[in-house]
């Protein structure tokens, strides 16, 4: 247990991204995935939840559903279970975020978690102002993309006005995601002045 007052339990879920914007690209449900592969719709959420693996144990070969899924998907099964997806064990995580740091994993007001009143911890307006300073001392190409995801631009917006692939756009983001955190992680109890 986390000795600050101010910190939330914050479950983290992992899902296959690859798998699910392929169905959405698609324009399809989880349901009319599962009837074009003659799988359950259980598996196909299973599948996008990473609960249940694509490879049987014994010898590493795809399993049939994941054949059917990845067919009817017209893609090979490698294209949605990347290595990176395949090598999720615990699909769920629990971590212990102190206040401050919550407004970093939710940027989008719509999305936003609720944040303690100003009287408890820093206010919302000293978060985003630390937040933007920490944004301006990331690399210029890294706070661009940020400043992007920030405005609610989608990846593929990012990588259009960046010139790179959507996956690039990706890792960027998640570089600038993984710095910002280590920035504010440092700078949290520091006061902030305007």
């Amino acid at each position: 247990m986390s000795g600050d007052p101010l910190a939330f339990r914050v479950q983290v879920r992992v899902r296959n991204n690859l798998l699910m914007e392929r169905r959405e690209r698609a324009g399809i449900t989880q349901r009319q995935l599962a009837d074009m592969a003659g799988v359950s719709l259980t598996l196909i959420s299973a599948y996008e939840n990473i609960r249940n693996l694509p490879i049987s144990r014994d010898g590493g070969a795809w399993k049939p559903t994941a054949i059917a899924v990845a067919t009817a998907l017209g893609v090979l099964p490698e294209t949605i279970w990347t290595d990176d997806i395949m090598a999720v064990r615990e699909p769920v995580a629990e971590r212990i975020l102190p206040a401050s740091r919550l407004a970093l994993y939710s940027v989008d007001e719509e999305e936003r978690l609720a944040l303690p009143s100003p009287e408890d911890s820093a206010s919302s307006e000293e978060i985003a102002v630390r937040v933007q300073r920490a944004v301006d001392r990331l690399p210029v190409r890294v706070a661009k993309v940020i400043r992007m995801r920030m405005n609610d631009m989608t990846l593929e917006e990012v990588a259009d006005a960046i010139g790179v692939s959507r996956e690039r756009a990706r890792q960027i983001d998640a570089k600038g995601m993984r710095l910002l955190r280590n920035a504010l992680s440092f700078t949290k109890d520091l006061p902030c002045s305007t």
